[in-house]
């Protein structure tokens, strides 16, 4: 079985490209996961796929964690992916080759790209710009989250107190749908984590 899941900035290589992803999964019947660092809003995906999956970065802040789970639940998602290592961000290299940065920083690499890809630039880059303003990081939590220029990337997304067994417990209580916890790297752990999803 296949799966698309989306990457963070899909937004950035179409227009709306999140949604695109979404209406042509669905449109295939092919089981697709979006991100929860994505750059689109997760209920227009919702109601582009209602059968979508969310993967959720969660912080270990309680009331964090409620006001994601709930919004992601009047979305219309049943599935609900819970990242649990990413407890440090990740060293990127293929987009350090590439020259992408977030927070997205100015540059002339950035700018000759711009000169050099007219098209995107034009249909995507600055329409984006011209309908939406500046893209945030939509879903980080229960409401809007940074822009994609801004320097609080790194406190709402570097800083987070980590997950723990009670965060987990909270959150398959307050989840009615599937649970998947991806990311668990010791077998104990892991049927702990098979009994704790079970209970849902």
């Amino acid at each position: 079985m296949y799966h698309v899941r989306f990457c963070d900035t899909t937004v950035l290589w179409a227009y709306l490209g999140d949604v695109v992803l979404a209406k042509v999964a669905n449109e295939r019947r092919i089981p697709m996961i979006m991100s929860g660092s994505s750059l689109t809003r997760l209920e227009e995906v919702a109601a582009t796929a209602p059968g979508a999956w969310f993967q959720a970065y969660l912080p270990g802040e309680p009331d964090r964690i409620d006001a994601l789970v709930d919004r992601v639940l009047r979305a219309g998602f049943q599935t609900l992916v819970l990242t649990v290592d990413t407890a440090t961000l990740a060293n990127r290299e293929n987009n350090i080759r590439a020259g992408f940065s977030t927070p997205l920083r100015p540059s002339l690499r950035l700018a000759w790209q711009g000169i050099t890809h007219p098209r995107w630039t034009i249909g995507t880059f600055l329409r984006t710009l011209a309908v939406h303003g500046v893209p945030h990081f939509e879903n980080s939590y229960g409401d809007r989250g940074a822009p994609i220029i801004s320097s609080n990337f790194m406190r709402d997304f570097g800083r987070r107190d980590h997950l723990n067994w009670v965060h987990l417990e909270r959150i398959r209580a307050r989840w009615p749908g599937k649970l998947v916890v991806k990311g668990v790297m010791h077998p104990d752990d892991a049927l702990r984590v098979h009994e704790l999803v079970r209970m849902g």
